[in-house]
């Protein structure tokens, strides 16, 4: 049950509120975050004057909430991804994997106990979507251990144990996510040797963003430590649930929609999306969706002298990669009408930024090649476009699109292909005592729903400085050469717009070899 603020905190905590001043506690001592000048000497004396009650309340109100399930909203994300997964229950395109390579001498029990006490201390994953009252809602339950599952290789022979390993992860990728009786969180630990272990993290898609894929990662390491050491970890209280935000999106959809289909009013305004196709397609292929995972790395050179550029330009080092895969993908598809999907971590608030869950908006951005513009001007139109979606995408279009054209189907895409640029990633994030951690970087799921995917970061390491990412191009739309062909081509084109900025976009196709 709900623990009901005492009648003499109400009014402190309204101001704090109102401050926009956080209070938590850690190892039982009060804390507090407040914005520059917030906290007033009338407010810190009635936080002291209350220190002790207030201690009192946060504790009372952090047991009540570990015991008793909770009920939200859906978050637009779960709202868009609980369709297609009820349109298709067995797809897998949703998991996101992550695996580590753990050598030394690892404890699994605290392993194992550090993820139980994630699990109870973000809610999202112990929460399963439900209908109630004929309404999804989305419900976390009270005591949820972490879905673990650990499985001993050593008995198999070395040299087969590389396939073993293998095969263990390619069957998890396998196994859909049944969003209303699990997690979405499946933890597998594989033992090769007696010190040589692998981490499987399989998120899906609803709890994944880079920003919760780094919360994860500290706090397994927090507490992986603490418990080895002996001791408990106290983290700060988190401030929201996921489901706090899923209400926040709700109540958006009672303020006035107009500015929001303004923009995609205007959006439209330039015509629908012209139909295409890939110029690889000499004849029909039907899709599948399977699609191969093809890693490729851009050296430090070019990612300096592409920063250069953006700097020249006054755009970003992600714009410049947005400009040439626009015209790749004119490239192979002969329309100057070039529709990009898009990812933007739409983390405005603190109080989110701690919380595990997929906050990520997916952007349509329009890029028209109709003038044959330099690639100068080009980076200018992608700077404008990039911002006025920005400006958008506390809403996806999914959800204005009944104001804007509600004749239009709710799945049908706009874009066909998703470049995703990650400005950090998490992948060192992971530590471990008296282990060494290392990412297995190739393992990725092999299906796609877009016909091409590219994810790529920036990455700075020991053994290799630049841009690095992979592709996933679906094969019964792209052949082995066809592929290869894409990755050569954008490489060079980011090339050309280094070397020839002044030169259009026709130019630079025709200097393509």
């Amino acid at each position: 049950m709900r623990i009901t603020v005492p009648p003499h905190l109400a009014d402190v905590f309204q101001q704090l509120s109102a401050a926009d001043i956080r209070l938590w506690l850690e190892d039982e001592r009060l804390r507090f975050d407040a914005p520059q000048g917030a906290l007033t000497e009338s407010l810190r004396g009635q936080l002291t004057l209350h220190k002790a009650d207030i201690i009192t309340h946060l504790k009372n109100s952090h047991d009540a909430a570990q015991n008793e399930t909770h009920y939200y909203p859906l978050s637009f994300t779960q709202q868009h991804f609980w369709t297609l997964q009820q349109l298709n229950p067995s797809d897998c395109f949703y998991t996101v994997p992550f695996a580590f390579n753990i050598s030394g001498e690892i404890a699994l029990d605290a392993l194992q106990q550090s993820m139980n006490l994630i699990v109870q201390r973000h809610e999202i994953l112990r929460t399963t979507l439900k209908e109630i009252d004929g309404a999804m809602q989305q419900m976390a339950s009270p005591n949820t251990p972490a879905d673990w599952q650990a499985f001993d290789l050593r008995a198999i022979p070395k040299e087969q144990r590389e396939d073993a390993l293998k095969n263990h992860i390619a069957a998890e990728f396998e196994v859909p996510f049944d969003l209303s009786a699990s997690s979405c969180l499946r933890v597998r630990v594989i033992q090769l040797t007696d010190t040589e272990h692998v981490l499987l993290l399989c998120l899906h898609i609803l709890i994944y963003d880079q920003r919760s894929l780094n919360a994860l990662l500290a706090e397994i390491s927090v507490h992986y430590a603490a418990l080895l050491a002996g001791k408990t970890v106290s983290l700060p209280a988190l401030p929201l649930q996921y489901g706090d935000y899923a209400k926040d999106q709700q109540a958006l959809l009672t303020t006035p929609m107009q500015q929001r289909s303004a923009y995609w009013q205007s959006w439209f305004a330039r015509g629908e999306p012209q139909p295409w196709t890939w110029q690889t397609q000499k004849e029909q292929r039907a899709q599948d969706f399977e699609a191969e995972i093809l890693w490729q790395h851009f050296d430090e050179h070019l990612m300096h002298n592409l920063k250069l550029l953006a700097q020249s330009c006054g755009v970003t080092l992600y714009m410049t990669l947005v400009a040439a895969y626009s015209v790749l993908l004119y490239r192979y598809t002969a329309c100057p009408d070039v529709i990009i999907g898009t990812t933007f971590a739409n983390r405005g608030r603190w109080q989110f930024e701690s919380i595990i869950g997929s906050m990520l908006s997916v952007l349509s951005l329009r890029i028209s090649l109709h003038d044959d513009p330099s690639w100068e001007s080009l980076l200018q139109h992608i700077r404008d476009e990039v911002a006025h979606a920005m400006t958008h995408q506390d809403i996806p279009y999914r959800v204005v699109m009944p104001f804007v054209q509600p004749e239009r189907t709710q799945l049908t895409p706009l874009f066909h292909s998703i470049l995703s640029f990650l400005a950090e990633t998490a992948h060192n994030e992971l530590t471990l005592p008296n282990c060494q951690v290392n990412f297995m970087e190739h393992v990725a799921n092999p299906y796609s729903r877009p016909d091409l995917y590219l994810t790529i970061w920036e990455k700075i390491g020991e053994t290799h400085e630049g841009l690095t990412g992979y592709w996933l191009p679906q094969k019964n739309l792209f052949s082995p050469a066809e592929r290869a062909k894409v990755m050569h081509d954008f490489e060079a084109l980011l090339h050309l717009m280094v070397n020839t900025p002044t030169h259009t976009v026709k130019q630079a196709l025709s200097e393509l070899k």
